[in-house]
């Protein structure tokens, strides 16, 4: 078993790669987010087959994404449960808010979780499964600001950390 202080480091990679997943999408950073799963990880989607690696999940994440011009994750790791020294089960909240580029005026709101699968891998942490639970979606049309950024990261800037 490993030390206690070696779990809480371990608790805090934990925490990065599944907040840099979060960040990847909303950057639309697909290499970033390739990075944050293992070769064989399966993303499960309510009502949808798995999807398995990481190279796919980024291309099906990209393709359902593309719609869309903004997308914000907030997420909350409320648990994160050691099964092994190198393998760990989390339960994350999740808030995602998205506007589209076709309908400019219609904003989305996704509350949900994911109960994800996280193995340690030549001293990585990565995600080997990740499922999310959908609580509700609201959609609603509301007038957007002229100031509001059409750009998906803002100012052509991309976000701290990131490959683009």
């Amino acid at each position: 078993m490993a030390t206690s202080s070696a779990r809480v480091a371990s608790r805090l990679e934990i925490d990065d790669v599944l907040h840099r997943y979060c960040t990847a999408i909303d950057t639309r950073d697909f290499v970033a987010l390739a990075a944050a799963f293992t070769t064989d990880a399966q993303f499960i989607l309510p009502g949808q087959p798995a999807v398995v690696g990481n190279l796919a999940i980024a291309e099906s994440v990209r393709r359902s994404t593309e719609p869309r011009s903004w997308q914000q994750h907030f997420l909350t790791v409320c648990q994160v449960s050691f099964k092994a020294d190198d393998r760990v089960e989390t339960l994350s909240y999740l808030m995602s808010h998205k506007t589209f580029i076709d309908e400019p005026d219609r904003v989305s709101q996704l509350c949900g979780r994911y109960v994800d699968e996280l193995r340690l891998i030549e001293g990585k942490w990565l995600i080997a499964s990740k499922r999310l639970y959908v609580g509700w979606v609201e959609d609603r049309r509301y007038p957007q600001d002229p100031a509001v950024s059409t750009d998906r990261y803002g100012s052509g800037a991309t976000a701290p950390g990131t490959n683009s």
